[in-house]
């Protein structure tokens, strides 16, 4: 009984392992953060053409209308190379309080906005905690072995 049961563990795990090799096992999360790169890089180059144009209007009305149209997106912002901002969505200071890494994650994004081909500044965005990090759930192991927890939320002493 135990070889049977050990075989079919084995064959379960080679299917899946096959089917991760194949791309036939959906990747959700990575899915949604190729969106949310695909956004920043659009700001990027549609802010970079602003400021070779010098329209900083112009790349206010885009930031906002892409941040009004993105459901994920928190915060967005444009700063310039000394850091200061030149556009301000969605109160970003705020937002963006506590990131200082540099580089990008699934939640806070930046790329570097260029003019003339050199740097002047860069997009950055601030993207809500992807969908499984929301609910009390989250699947631990990635796509391919998927472990269901419960994550508990603190709760603040009142």
């Amino acid at each position: 009984m135990k070889r049977v049961s050990l075989g079919l563990v084995s064959l379960v795990l080679g299917l899946l392992l096959t089917a991760q090799a194949l791309h036939l096992v959906p990747d959700r999360d990575g899915a949604v953060i190729e969106k949310r790169v695909a956004v920043c890089e659009a700001l990027a180059i549609e802010c970079s053409l602003a400021a070779q144009r010098e329209d900083p209007r112009g790349m206010e009305a885009f930031v906002r209308s892409v941040a009004r149209r993105h459901p994920d997106v928190l915060s967005a912002a444009v700063r310039d190379r000394d850091g200061r901002l030149v556009v301000d969505v969605g109160g970003h200071e705020r937002q963006w309080a506590g990131f200082d890494g540099p580089h990008s994650t699934p939640t806070h994004m930046t790329v570097p906005v260029v003019r003339n081909d050199r740097p002047w500044g860069r997009v950055e965005v601030c993207f809500r905690p992807l969908p499984y990090s929301e609910s009390g759930w989250q699947y631990v192991g990635g796509s391919l072995f998927p472990t269901t927890r419960i994550v508990l939320a603190e709760s603040s002493g009142a």
